[in-house]
This record gives structure tokens, C-alpha cells and sequence, in this order.
């Protein structure tokens, strides 16, 4: 049986609305089905691999052989721990190896806090085996993070992820493929984990912390890299959508919270008078010092120096997306394609920015630039022809760029864009499991996470209406 469920709701966007506490922790609580994980580590430690490699799926136990297949990991598992038992406690890459298969097979069995223990003892083997920085660890991180993924632990997720790209920083230089990799798997992590609100750190590890890595990767770039304007505009925009982040992360701070240059004191001058002598009355002189003492205009000097950090976060953002346009401009070769994507991108840059007028500017040019001819056209409509989710793509070949909830939605779902990106009459249609409650809210929750550019039409935006289904929000 079909239903349609309508929601009155108006959604927007800018950097003083980000996610409230209360969708924060719907998005942690609600879950319609635990993401199944499908991971692979291999490790090469003493010139042969060990491999381990586990699909499990919440169906596949439910099957005939599940039985039997969770007996024969559970006598591996026993098998492993035997040799563990063998090797005396001993940190050396034998151990570390039987370690991280142990890890694999633990997991496969849902036993994660075991398998985080015996990922944690395989690292912790190497680092005394082959030193506190290897590129062994990194092996075994990436298995052990895969795992934390589909875990949901994302504390020790955020944590392991600062410690690979620390090693990868003190091992390779900053042009090396394995440190890059370390680098923007750090930097993507940080940006949809704050995007989608599953877990955002604080203080140093916010995701202000992603501005400073792309930074680096944009100063290491050798210009002598036959891919270099791509790779650079890719680098420019993924940190501007890194400044929009933390622009939304410093706007959501509480005053006492934010770490301001803004000085607590301030220093004033203070006078005692000073009787020069005992003899009878004298002139009173008056000694001075300088000291600090509370500035009475504390709080508005700190909200000042808040408001103006958000400022400067949302100029970096326009000027990194512009700064890609840029460099793409300077390649004589370049595709109208790519150039079109960048100059809407600076267009989005706008939008999320409440800007409209430059956001709209830029849209003009997008559209004037893929009107030339009649295969521009077509990527013209491929490109603007309806409502797009704003920065789609951009972090797609990082390592975590997918759902963080991996729910599975179904059902079709409906809303106007407006030409300022806001989304309205949002209308879902599907049977009637689809639309409990539980669904609504999960689905609400991604609307909220996402911007749409509204359809593009003779170079200005209108209003259209957008049908998908729910699965690809």
C-alpha cells in the first residue's frame, strides 16, 4: 500500500545554521539497519603477506551455512590465539601479523571490542619491533579504521586517523602518494564528520584542521606534475568547502568556548600618592604603573573577534573556489566542462554564504560560458538543467566520502528549490514502512545536511521541483 506523507517545512542554509544538538544526536541514535562491513587489510611485514579479507552482512548469518561458517572462524580464531600463546607474549612482526588476521576474524564475528584489542596489539607490536614510526602501521591502520568505520566508533576512528597521518608526515615528504593519501583521508574524514554531525572534535582537531592540511598539499604541489591545475583546483576547492565548515564550526560555538585573540585583560594605568617626607606637609606627588586588569568590554571584544573569524573562514572559502577558476582559467586546453564546474562552485560558494547576488553572478557566467555552441549545451543542461546538491563530488575520492548512516531508505521523495536554494513542500511517497517515523526522521536529518543549487534557466535561477529516489539522499 502506498502513502504520501507531506512535511511544511522550509529548510536553509548559512553559516550561523548549522546542525542543532538536538538533530546531532537523532542522527546518532537513529538506525534502521547496522552498516555491514565489507573490508580487506593486507599486510606486508618480512617479505610475505598475510591477507585478511571478511564480508559479513546482516542477512549472511541468517543463511544455512552461517553455522558452520561462524564454527570455522571461531576455530581459526582459537588457532591464531594458540600461536599467540606460543610466541610468549613477544612484540616482532610474527606477532603483529597473527595479531591483525586475529583482528580480521573478530570482526567477522561481531566480536569488535576484541577485535579492536587485537588491532590495537598488532600496532603496538610493530612499534616496538620496527620502531615508533612504520609504514607497517599504516597497513594495519587502514584495516583497523575500516573497522572502527562500520563500528560507528568514531572517537577512535578520529584519533587513529591523526595518528597515520603523523607517521605518513614523518616518514614521507609532503609530494609522496602515501602521505598525500594519509593527508586527505585525514582532511575528508574531518569535513564529513562534521558535515553530516556523526562526530566533531574540538579545539585543534576541529575541522578547521582540514584548512591547514590542503594548505599543505597546495604548497607541495610540484609544478612539474602533469596533473598539476587539476589537482591543484581539486585542492583549492576542497579547502574552500573546509573553510565553510569551519566558519559553521566557530559560528556554533558558545562564547566561553571560543579561543579568541581578543585579550581578557587590558592594561590600565593605576596611581598612588606618595607622601615625600615626614617633616610636615608636602606637596603629594602620585606613583603610576602600568597593570592588567579585566577589560569591562570583554564579552563584546570577544563576540567581536567570533564574528570576524567567521568573516575571514567565508572569505577564505570565496577566495580558494575562486583562486580554482583561477588556475583552470590558465590552462590553455582545459575543458568547458571542467571550468563550468569550478565557476558554479564558486556560484555555490555564494549560496551557502547567503550571498546571492555574487552566488547568481557566477551562475551567469557558468551559463553564458556552456552556451556557445551545441555540445556545450548539452553539458549546460547535464549541469544546470535541475536543482544539484552543492559540492557533489568534490571529496569523492576520499577515503570515508560515503553515508554515515548507510540506512536504506526507500520511497520516492519531492520538493521545490527556490531560487535561493531553499527547499519546500517536501513530499515523500512510499508504503507504509517506509514512512514511520523513524524514516522521516532520518530523512529530514540528510535534508538538513544538504544544499541544493537551484536549476539554472537563460543564466538566472528558478524554482523547479525535484522527484529522486530516497536512496540517493
Amino acid at each position: 500500500m502506498k502513502s504520501y506523507y507531506r512535511f511544511p517545512i522550509i529548510l536553509s542554509k548559512g553559516p550561523e545554521k548549522g546542525l542543532k544538538k538536538g538533530l546531532e544526536k537523532a542522527l546518532l541514535i537513529i538506525q534502521l539497519s547496522l552498516p555491514a562491513p565489507s573490508l580487506r587489510a593486507v599486510l606486508n611485514l618480512r617479505g610475505f603477506t598475510v591477507a585478511t579479507a571478511f564480508t559479513a552482512s546482516a542477512l549472511s548469518f541468517g543463511q544455512d551455512n552461517s553455522v558452520q561458517r561462524t564454527h570455522e572462524l571461531s576455530e581459526q580464531a582459537a588457532e591464531y590465539q594458540q600461536q599467540l600463546s606460543k610466541l610468549n607474549a613477544s612484540y616482532n612482526e610474527t606477532t603483529s601479523e597473527v595479531f591483525a588476521a586475529l583482528a580480521g576474524i573478530q570482526h567477522e564475528l561481531g566480536d569488535f571490542e576484541l577485535a579492536n584489542q587485537s588491532y590495537a596489539e598488532a600496532i603496538q607490536s610493530l612499534r616496538v619491533s620496527q620502531g615508533l614510526n612504520s609504514e607497517a602501521q599504516l597497513s594495519v591502520m587502514e584495516a583497523f579504521n575500516d573497522s572502527l568505520y562500520v563500528q560507528q566508533n568514531w572517537e577512535q576512528l578520529d584519533s587513529n586517523l591523526h595518528l597515520a597521518n603523523y607517521i605518513a608526515g614523518k616518514l614521507f615528504d609532503a609530494q609522496d602518494p602515501r602521505y598525500i593519501k594519509s593527508a586527505t583521508s585525514l582532511a575528508g574524514w574531518k569535513i564529513t564528520a562534521y558535515q553530516t554531525g556523526i562526530y566533531r572534535a574540538e579545539d585543534d582537531r576541529s575541522v578547521q584542521e582540514a584548512t591547514k592540511i590542503y594548505r599543505i598539499l597546495i604548497a607541495a604541489l610540484p609544478e612539474t606534475d602533469p596533473d598539476f591545475v587539476e589537482k591543484k583546483a581539486g585542492y583549492l576547492s576542497a579547502q574552500g568547502l573546509a573553510f565553510y565548515y569551519s566558519a559553521q564550526y566557530v559560528a556554533d560555538l558558545d562564547l566561553d568556548k571560543f579561543r579568541s585573540q581578543a585579550p581578557a585583560t587590558g592594561a590600565q594605568l593605576q596611581c598612588y600618592p606618595l607622601v615625600m617626607s615626614a617633616d610636615g606637609p608636602q606637596p603629594v606627588r602620585s606613583a603610576c604603573q602600568s597593570m592588567d586588569a579585566s577589560d569591562p568590554e570583554i564579552y563584546a571584544a570577544q563576540q567581536r573577534a567570533k564574528n570576524d573569524t567567521v568573516r575571514r573562514h567565508i572569505a577564505s572559502m570565496r577566495k580558494s573556489f575562486a583562486d580554482a577558476v583561477v588556475i583552470l582559467e590558465s590552462k590553455p586546453a582545459v575543458s568547458s566542462r571542467a571550468l563550468a564546474e569550478a565557476i558554479l562552485r564558486l556560484g555555490d560558494a555564494g549560496l551557502l554564504a547567503q550571498d546571492y547576488v555574487r552566488a547568481n553572478t557566477q551562475y551567469a557566467k557558468a551559463w553564458k560560458l556552456l552556451s556557445l555552441d551545441g555540445d556545450s549545451a548539452v553539458v549546460r543542461e547535464q549541469l544546470m538543467g535541475s536543482p544539484v546538491r552543492v559540492m557533489q563530488g568534490l571529496l569523492d575520492n576520499q577515503l570515508f566520502d560515503q553515508s554515515a548512516l548507510n540506512n536504506e531508505l526507500h520511497g520516492t521523495i519531492s520538493f521545490d528549490v527556490t531560487e535561493r536554494g531553499e527547499i519546500q513542500n517536501i513530499g515523500i511517497q512510499g508504503s507504509n514502512v517506509d514512512l514511520v517515523s523513524e524514516n522521516l526522521g532520518v530523512i529530514a536529518i540528510k535534508l538538513d545536511q544538504s544544499t541544493f543549487r537551484p536549476k539554472i534557466d537563460e543564466g538566472r535561477p528558478v524554482l523547479s521541483r525535484l522527484v529522486f529516489d530516497v536512496a540517493r539522499l
